[in-house]
């Protein structure tokens, strides 16, 4: 799956235990801002390879980030080259 999710879809799937919801703001404008998403777990967009290989492989991965340009294009990539992710 690889779309825009709207608050009601991303409410829905926030119920399942199927889904792993990673903030990849960077540093900054996590910094900048104190929202958040319950559950969400933050990860340095910069440091992909050192924590892509950690996130479980049974569960969608759904990003967020900022304005949903290059850093969430790039890290999406990155995580569909180990083929066993679909990264919403």
């Amino acid at each position: 799956m690889s779309r825009t999710l709207n608050t009601e879809e991303l409410k829905s799937l926030l119920s399942s235990t199927s889904i792993k919801l990673i903030d990849i703001r960077r540093k900054e404008d996590k910094q900048f801002s104190t929202d958040s998403i319950l559950d969400a777990t933050w990860y340095d967009p910069t440091q992909i390879d050192t924590w892509k290989n950690s996130l479980e492989t049974n569960k969608e991965v759904i990003l967020f980030c900022v304005r949903g340009g290059g850093v969430m294009l790039t890290t999406k990539k990155m995580l569909e080259r180990k083929k066993q992710f679909c990264c919403t």
